[in-house]
């Protein structure tokens, strides 16, 4: 999958939205947070909690293997600092996982602006050669009067 920024502990997609990994033992706990508010907690790849939150801050609770676990999720300001996301264990602090919103676009803008992709060469050759051809089109009905 394709992403913003990319690490062992998040991933960042337009699609997939922001997921956070963490690891309990042999366990694996995954908090997926997407733009319209959604965020899904996975433990080992099973949805534990689902909710929409459009707060700067949320909490999910689920006992799994005869623990309780937290999720946190807080943010300050979107696209302007950091989501921070914590795991909790029978009230004791595992992880926080932190993802800068600013750093990961001026890092792919900066990534942009180094080199032209492949991609949008193919456009640029494609919209030139179209407007090459609708502009060649009109100056041939403009010359034969039908225009």
């Amino acid at each position: 999958m394709s992403g913003i920024r990319n690490t062992p502990d998040f991933e960042a997609t337009v699609k997939g939205g922001l997921n956070f990994y963490f690891k309990d033992d042999n366990n694996e706990i995954t908090v997926n947070c997407k733009m319209r508010g959604k965020e899904s907690i996975y433990y080992n790849n099973r949805v534990v909690s689902n909710k929409y939150s459009f707060k700067k801050q949320s909490s999910h609770q689920f006992n799994e293997g005869g623990n309780l676990y937290e999720v946190e999720v807080k943010l300050d300001k979107l696209f302007a600092s950091d989501i921070a996301c914590t795991l909790i264990k029978n009230g004791a602090h595992l992880k926080t996982l932190n993802y800068d919103v600013k750093k990961a676009w001026d890092e792919e803008l900066e990534k942009l602006e180094k080199k032209p992709t492949k991609t949008s060469l193919i456009s640029l050759l494609g919209w030139t050669c179209g407007g090459f051809t609708i502009g060649f089109v009109i100056s041939y009905l403009y010359r034969t009067g039908i225009l």
